[in-house]
């Protein structure tokens, strides 16, 4: 993973970071979750998954062949 001081949540962005490898999709969990942090006293989200939630979601996509997830939005 690239140390980005600002990343762009654009889903186009987004596609070509995965495109890349600048991130896999545990990485930027992980960089969301810690950006999130600043806004636990804003309640913005009107439900989040939990932080284990994500991450296995997040392996789970990973472990995907990589036929399936060129299919995918990202």
């Amino acid at each position: 993973m690239h140390a980005h001081t600002t990343l762009d949540f654009s889903l186009p962005s987004l596609r070509e970071a995965y495109a890349h490898q600048a991130y896999t999709p545990s990485a930027l969990i992980k960089v969301l979750l810690t950006h999130l942090q600043s806004f636990e006293d804003n309640p913005i989200w009107i439900y989040r998954l939990s932080e284990t939630a994500l991450i296995q979601r997040a392996a789970a996509l990973e472990s995907l062949p990589a036929s399936a997830r060129q299919q995918m939005p990202l």
